[in-house]
This record gives C-alpha cells, structure tokens and sequence, in this order.
C-alpha cells in the first residue's frame, strides 16, 4: 500500500509539472506573436548577457553533462534573471531553432551579439531586429519519457523541441544522442505498456494535439548492443560515488 501510494503521489507531481511546463509553452508562444514585445525581451536579454558572459559561461561549463533546454532554464532561474519565466522560454526558443540537442555557451553569445549589432545600428523599434533570427510556429513540443521510470525530475525524462515534419526516426536518434545511451536503437512508444513500437516513418506533428505530444521510449542492453568491456567508461562515470561526488560539488 506505502509503495502504491508513494508511486500515485509522484506520478501526481509529474503531471502537474508537465501541466506547467505545457502552460508556459502555450504563453511563450503567445508572447512570440507580439514583435515588439519579442525585440524588447531580446535586447534585455543582450545588455544581460553582455554583463554577465563571464559568470554565466562559468555556470554552464561546470554543468556535467550536456545542457538541454530544460538545464537553461533551471540555471536562468537560479541566476535570478531579470524576466519571467515564460520570457525565458522565449529565449530559449531562439536558441533551439535550429534544431540542435545542446545549447552551449556560443549559441547564447551569437543570439547576444546579433542584438546588438542590430541595435548598435538604431535598429530599436524595426521589424529588422530579427530578419537574422528566424522564427518559425512549426514546432512540436515532445515530452518523451523512459518506460522505465516514474519518477518525477528524473534526467532519462526530456522535454524537446522539433520540427512538426520531423518523424519518430528523428526523435529516436536525438534521444539517443541526449542521453549518450550505451545501445545501438531507441524504440518510441505511444504509451509507456504500449506492445508495439511507432513506426518510424511517423511524423511528430501527426501525433501532436495543440502543439504537445506525450511518447515514451524504450532500449534494451545486451552483448549483441552493447559489448560491456569495450564500453566500460559509461558504467564508471555513472557509479554512485560519481553523483554523490558531483552533489557536493566534485570534479
């Protein structure tokens, strides 16, 4: 009965952080509607950036693993930005229309710089601030998560970005890539008891309802995929010791 319980009231929690995580998807691209408001946010974000470069680069290069869009967010709060959290949903946005897993510190720096060029040239209040940023309204927000886990923040749970036209095949190979998965095949499922896989001709935005989609993805480990001994670094660096180490703020 305790496991039982304890297994609803996370599964409680993660839905109810989903829900958010959907209401400022919804509201970030609502905000995107309004230009001027967008070049405001953009120039805020620029004069930001410029400084604070250092401490926030500093920040994203001591992160330990590859930082998603979902880690953005979490060091922009942490850092106490001067815009709301939709805004910097909106930010993220930006950096993520190209389609890349990771956001490194080059990508932020190249949003800034583009800006300021832009505002170093009068250009405050023209639809030409963002004629170099390319803003589409054909993404799909995906929240694939490990048939495996119900926990709630557990990091094998990935909220992307995609393209509506991109297919099951694309997302398999981008959660593989995320997550650095010791295997050779992710397989996507529409439900986490689902028997049968998606074909991976499938297109995201076929599954998508108002702009989200819920998957699940699924692997399996063994000789045939993953020979242990020539893989054996992955193992280590995951030990225990390693996330305890990394908690208290170890190298």
């Amino acid at each position: 009965m305790k496991n039982s319980g304890s297994s609803n009231w996370e599964r409680r929690i993660e839905k109810a952080a989903e829900n958010d995580r959907r209401w400022y998807i919804m509201k970030s691209k609502e905000y995107l509607l309004d230009g001027a408001k967008t070049r405001s946010l953009l120039r805020q974000f620029a004069f930001w950036y410029r400084d604070n470069s250092n401490t926030f680069d500093m920040v994203l290069d001591s992160i330990p693993v590859s930082v998603d869009a979902s880690t953005l967010l979490e060091v922009f709060r942490d850092l106490q930005v001067p815009w709301s959290i939709v805004e910097s949903y909106v930010i993220v946005y930006f950096l993520e229309i190209d389609g890349f897993a990771t956001i490194t510190s080059d990508m932020l720096a190249r949003l800034a710089d583009t800006v300021m060029q832009k505002h170093c040239r009068g250009e405050k209040e023209s639809d030409t601030l963002l004629s170099n940023i390319p803003i589409s309204c054909d993404l799909v927000t995906v929240y694939a998560r490990s048939v495996t886990s119900q926990a709630p923040g557990d990091p094998l749970h990935l909220e992307l970005e995609m393209k509506q036209d991109n297919t099951i095949f694309h997302l398999a190979h981008r959660i593989l890539f995320l997550l650095d998965l010791p295997v050779q095949k992710v397989v996507i499922k529409s439900d986490r008891y689902a028997l049968t896989n998606l074909d991976e001709s499938t297109t995201l935005g076929e599954l998508a309802d108002d702009g989200t989609v819920d998957l699940f993805y699924d692997y399996s480990i063994g000789n045939a995929s993953c020979p242990l001994i020539g893989y054996d670094d992955y193992f280590i660096w995951r030990t225990v010791d390693r996330m305890v180490m990394l908690g208290k703020g170890g190298n």
